[in-house]
């Protein structure tokens, strides 16, 4: 019975997302604009090497299809539903809120999966071409990891989307969530070519779990026990998420109480 309650969930917001395909399609191009500006970037550092052109590309190319889930959709949701004051009345649902907005994350996600990046990522195939993974089970690991770097980005946005209950502000929260995914994440350069010191902060932190270290287990960075022991990384952290946005979700279910939306 749940399930198909997220399901319909799910299915609504994919339906709403493809209905309005503006936005969409202007992704699309953005996203192909900048994927295209930093090809040329890197091809340009990496002239003489071929092979590492090859990589860098591949790189950028699996970052684009995974940032389509690596996003704030969840944060601008909840933006909408605190200014609106429909907050309250999401908590009356006949399923948890928490469920509710990562269900409508999802939704959002894949319809934007199929309107932006499909195209971009097929373009950019037949532009540039990608390295095939190593061996089957680097791809399979590979598919692994990054189901787990998306459950651990929808955990911190749900995390930072309660913060705005307090702050009331979704530009802060938004800042911070592109920005240390974009400095330890490893959204523009891969966390293997840090400087040591940030290479060190990098992996006391979640972020660079989201996609730089799936990636990094698709081109074969990591030997089998350093990605066995990065998928486990990526358990501890959805777990240690998943019991603070418990935390966190007590109080805020009081004061979306107290507030009355």
């Amino acid at each position: 019975m749940i399930c198909n309650k997220i399901f319909s969930i799910i299915r609504i917001e994919l339906k709403n997302t493809l209905y309005y395909r503006a936005d969409a399609f202007m992704n699309f191009f953005s996203s192909l604009l900048y994927l295209f500006v930093s090809v040329m970037i890197w091809r340009s550092l990496y002239s003489e090497n071929i092979l590492m052109q090859k990589t860098m590309i591949t790189y950028l190319i699996l970052v684009s299809v995974a940032s389509i889930f690596v996003n704030d959709n969840l944060q601008s949701v909840f933006a909408y539903k605190i200014r609106s004051g429909s907050i309250s009345a999401d908590f009356l649902l006949p399923i948890s809120f928490k469920k509710y907005m990562l269900c409508v994350s999802i939704g959002k996600g894949v319809g934007h999966f199929f309107l932006s990046t499909i195209p971009t990522v097929i373009v950019a195939l037949l532009l540039w071409g990608v390295v095939k993974p190593i061996d089957l089970q680097g791809g399979c690991l590979y598919i692994i990891a990054q189901i787990f770097g998306f459950c651990l980005a929808l955990e911190m946005n749900f995390l930072l989307a309660q913060v705005m209950l307090y702050t009331k502000n979704r530009d802060v929260t938004a800042f911070a969530f592109w920005t240390l995914t974009a400095i330890f994440g490893g959204r523009y350069m891969p966390y293997w070519l840090y400087p040591r010191v940030l290479l060190v902060i990098t992996k006391c932190l979640p972020f660079h779990l989201f996609y730089s270290v799936p990636i990094s287990i698709y081109l074969g960075k990591l030997n089998p026990m350093e990605t066995y022991l990065h998928i486990m990384y990526q358990i501890f952290w959805f777990i240690l998420l998943i019991w603070f946005n418990k935390l966190i979700y007590i109080k805020t279910s009081l004061t979306v109480t107290i507030q009355g939306g």
